[in-house]
């Protein structure tokens, strides 16, 4: 998929992925992307965050803190999150909570430089096994047992949830003789993956016509035939925690990768923030005035308003060009944004990223 989707770096070259020693895919141009996308997410943490802090109670650092565990494995999420918020860590050095990682994973996986203050991982394979650890069964999204949200997605007007996997589909077909010797084997799940992938709705679409709508990638990337059909929004903003587990790093860069080389897109503001998992993760600051922040840097400056904590405050102007109105109403420290349909179609698509 990564070589036929020719996805390309800052420079315009073709990322690839080459097999390695270990007849892995753990070489190429492409395995290097996300190599430094890991290393730029722990090095923006070290910038970003005050050590040797003692705003909160918890210090237990390292992989515990980053994971938001606590002693004797209690999870200390709520105050992993002010640590966040307030852009602190208990530890006294950047150094010190790299040689934490290192310690807690018994291996050593992360070098820092103190000096330059530069970060480099061993690779993928101990970034994955020490980080970014799976949440959810194989299949992780076509439950065996259609159990997942999106299983619900491909139900139709006959039947809620449905199958929709085709790799999973065609596993099960062709192996079905060597996985009929384990005891929990049922023999009908091949027949009940292909009659819901071959399923059609009431208007006559199918498997293949909604998973086209559900991947943005179908509209963004040349090598999909959805490509040039649809008007994408000029401007992304994507931000997402490195640590969860429900998906692999490979979607969001994978996306922004996409978005930063289609000629309708002027921008993309993509970070994947070190230490956050399956929230709206944020290098500092709180997602929800960050995001309306990065809109009003958006819009010509005649278009927002100009003390965003006036709750007096409201107006409606539009922008020279015509293209676009916007209102800005202040309730409270709660602003709500209405504008063109393309911004209001961003404000959802970002939000909705944020929140999977």
């Amino acid at each position: 998929f990564i070589n036929s989707a020719k996805l390309k770096d800052a420079d315009g070259q073709v990322l690839s992925l080459t097999t390695s020693s270990s007849g892995i895919y753990l070489a190429g141009s492409y395995y290097q992307h996300l190599v430094k996308v890991v290393e730029g997410s722990l090095s923006n943490y070290l910038v970003d965050t005050e050590f040797n802090s003692s705003e909160t109670s918890s210090g237990n650092g390292g992989m515990m803190d980053m994971m938001g565990g606590g002693p004797d494995g209690a999870n200390n999420g709520e105050e992993r999150r002010l640590r966040r918020r307030l852009g602190t860590n208990t530890h006294e050095t950047p150094a010190l909570y790299v040689q934490s990682l290192n310690t807690e994973a018994g291996e050593d996986w992360v070098t820092y430089d103190e000096a330059t203050g530069a970060v480099s991982i061993t690779g993928l394979e101990a970034f994955a096994k020490h980080v970014k650890v799976a949440t959810k069964n194989c299949p992780a999204f076509d439950d065996m047992d259609r159990g997942q949200a999106e299983n619900y997605v491909f139900g139709n007007d006959e039947q809620d949830v449905r199958h929709f996997d085709t790799t999973v589909s065609g596993l099960l077909s062709s192996n079905s003789d060597s996985y009929s010797s384990f005891s929990d084997w049922n023999s009908g799940k091949a027949q009940e993956f292909a009659t819901d992938i071959a399923a059609l709705d009431k208007f006559s679409k199918g498997r293949d016509y909604r998973m086209n709508m559900y991947n943005p990638m179908y509209y963004i990337l040349p090598s999909y035939g959805g490509y040039g059909r649809s008007q994408v929004a000029p401007h992304f903003r994507i931000r997402t925690g490195i640590t969860q587990g429900d998906t692999a790093l490979t979607v969001e860069v994978n996306l922004a990768l996409a978005l930063e080389h289609n000629p309708m897109v002027k921008s993309v503001d993509f970070e994947t923030v070190w230490g956050e998992g399956h929230v709206t993760a944020e290098r500092t600051g709180d997602a929800t005035s960050n995001l309306i922040e990065w809109i009003k840097e958006l819009l010509p400056s005649s278009s927002t308003t100009t003390n965003a904590d006036d709750a007096s405050t409201a107006t409606n102007t539009s922008s020279s060009d015509g293209n676009m109105t916007v209102i800005s109403a202040a309730i409270g420290r709660q602003h709500l944004f209405a504008a063109s349909p393309i911004m209001r179609l961003l404000l959802v698509f970002v939000t909705t990223m944020m929140m999977m």
